[in-house]
């Protein structure tokens, strides 16, 4: 077996590969270190990569404040039923366009393609949410972003990839479009539509403004509207004071700065679980439906 000399280019690369993982690996184990240590070594700003000491109490404060469990509640649904819906609504109109018999194929994709450069702007939206009654709903949050041109177009390319063969067999046997979408393509384009679905399911996890334009009952607010309220708006000492002031699961020995960063710290560490879950599921998929969603126009 032949041997290959390491080239100049492998070597800087793997270089740069790795310095990129750490920036990227660095904030993660910093923000858990800081949400595991010793509050007095926190406030006092020892704490810069590994953490220093051991104390769960800003954990035992983040995950007995109703609040967060709200607020992960509400983002499990939206999120979840957000995903599903614009899988389907953004599925079936790419099946449309991938199919031979639909004569204005071309025409409908060029509107679709407008809509990724121009939209409607925030207040001509709030004012169809408005105007629907959609305000202070689940829908508001879950139907506007629903329909996506840009992967509509991802899943229009990755369903005219599947060979025609298969679906003109399934034709000549009597098979309507219902059954070839259902039984055929949706198999067959697992990558893509856990791909999609993934990104579609960070996006819906991550986004907050929506939530801020149209829900008012605080019971509807999802959890990066807790997090804002936490971490951005510093409305930390509320929720601190009335676990210390419970005197459940806290001790006497604590720094309350330190505990107050370390409050913070745990609330992004809580917010990243799900995404850090799901994410191993998907990354099978990752590379395998992009490529495939890409390979022909």
């Amino acid at each position: 077996m032949v041997k290959h000399k390491p080239q100049p280019f492998d070597i800087i690369n793997t270089i740069l590969q790795l310095l990129l993982a750490c920036v990227f690996i660095y904030p993660f184990i910093y923000i858990i270190s800081i949400s595991i240590s010793d509050t007095f070594a926190v406030g006092l700003g020892l704490v810069k990569f590994l953490p220093i000491g051991f104390q769960l109490d800003a954990y035992r404060i983040v995950l007995r404040d109703t609040t967060i469990w709200s607020g992960y509640a509400n983002s499990i649904l939206y999120t979840v039923t957000g995903t599903a819906l614009s899988l389907l609504l953004c599925s079936l109109p790419a099946y449309v366009l991938a199919t031979s018999e639909f004569r204005f194929k071309k025409s409908f994709t060029a509107v679709f393609v407008i809509t990724m450069f121009f939209n409607g702007g925030i207040i001509p939206t709030f004012l169809v949410v408005r105007n629907l009654g959609l305000l202070d709903s689940i829908w508001a949050i879950i139907i506007p972003p629903a329909l996506s041109a840009w992967n509509i177009i991802l899943f229009r390319t990755n369903f005219k990839s599947i060979p025609i063969s298969l679906i003109e067999s399934a034709k000549m046997d009597g098979a309507s479009h219902v059954w070839i979408f259902t039984k055929l393509t949706v198999p067959l384009s697992k990558a893509i539509f856990a791909v999609i679905g993934l990104f579609i399911f960070v996006a819906a996890w991550n986004s907050y403004f929506p939530a801020l334009l149209y829900l008012t009952s605080q019971d509807k607010q999802p959890l990066m509207i807790v997090l804002r309220k936490y971490i951005v708006m510093q409305n930390m000492r509320g929720i601190m004071e009335r676990s210390i002031g419970t005197g459940k699961g806290l001790g006497d020995n604590y720094d309350y700065e330190g505990l107050l960063r370390s409050i913070r710290m745990t609330t992004v560490v809580v917010s990243v679980l799900p995404v850090l879950m799901v994410y191993p599921f998907m990354q099978k998929f990752l590379a395998k439906g992009i490529l495939v969603g890409s390979i022909k126009g």
